[in-house]
């Protein structure tokens, strides 16, 4: 910071942008009625001429499609009723506590209430279920694991919440020497995540929890080599098997050539100069439209 300052006269734009923050992050911290934060406060007014553009450029390129995103997160923390809501945090807030026994017998009560039975929308039900899970987890008591697993997956078999509670509870069974028992809840189970992170991770606990020298853990290892960067989990899966695990010296996967569109190009060329300056924060902005 003490840099830009010295050189405040003779910056760019988007150098002054990078100061402007770097003046209010500063300012956060400090008492307004101190002298550092009125002087800063002057100085952010200062500069604020040069980079209005830009911070309205921003707020501009969200449009709509930022709009609606704003809309869907606001929507993601509400619930059907106030005294829900209180529950709910009484309940996470005991959980983050790490009083799992408290947030379980909390979750357990609500559930059986008339509200819950009552007022409670899917929505509503699909977190009261996961956290229920995510207690009942850390205390290892598997058979409350399942009972919360399927009871989600009553609710919304392929919601994201159901595939994650699903993987956990099939890690804790092969923990448990329940590997068969695993891999068939992992098999059974549908997850809208086709990322090739999850994919990879899938493929793995597939081939771990497979019986040995069986041809499907050699077909799942097969399908973890498969995958274009070998890491952490193919990492694993060699160390599993005893063998060296190396980095291929020539790529072995092409990839179909792609392109994007002109706006989409234009926020990326955007974010690289913001980052080239020092602007994350703006540049996940523009990336995440």
């Amino acid at each position: 910071m003490a840099e830009l300052e010295a050189r405040e006269e003779e910056l760019n734009p988007l150098q002054k942008k990078r100061l402007y923050d770097l003046y209010q992050i500063e300012k956060k911290n400090l008492k307004d009625s101190s002298l550092r934060a009125k002087g800063l406060s002057e100085k952010i007014e200062n500069l604020k001429v040069h980079v209005e553009p830009l911070i309205i450029k921003d707020l501009g390129e969200s449009n709509s499609e930022g709009d609606d995103a704003n809309r869907t997160s606001k929507e993601k923390i509400k619930f059907s009723t106030p005294e829900l809501k209180r529950l709910y945090q009484q309940a996470h807030d005991a959980w983050n506590r790490d009083e799992n026994e408290k947030a379980l017998e909390l979750i357990e009560d609500l559930i059986k209430s008339d509200l819950y039975q009552q007022k409670a929308e899917s929505l509503d039900k699909k977190r009261f279920l996961n956290l229920y899970f995510r207690s009942a987890f850390d205390l290892g008591k598997l058979e409350k694991c399942q009972k919360a697993y399927d009871t989600l997956k009553g609710e919304s078999e392929c919601s994201k919440e159901a595939a994650q509670t699903g993987f956990l509870l099939a890690l804790l069974k092969f923990a448990g020497g329940k590997a068969s028992e695993g891999k068939e809840l992992l098999l059974q189970q549908c997850d809208p995540d086709q990322s090739i992170a999850n994919r990879v991770r899938r493929a793995y606990w597939l081939f771990r929890m497979s019986e040995e020298n069986s041809s499907e853990k050699q077909k799942y290892y097969e399908e973890l080599s498969s995958f274009p960067l070998p890491g952490y989990y193919m990492y694993l899966a060699e160390s599993y098997r005893g063998a060296d695990f190396t980095l291929p010296k020539k790529a072995e996967v092409s990839f179909e050539n792609f392109s994007v569109s002109n706006r989409n190009e234009y926020r990326i060329r955007e974010a690289e100069e913001r980052i080239r300056f020092g602007l994350r924060k703006d540049a996940v902005k523009l990336l995440q439209m």
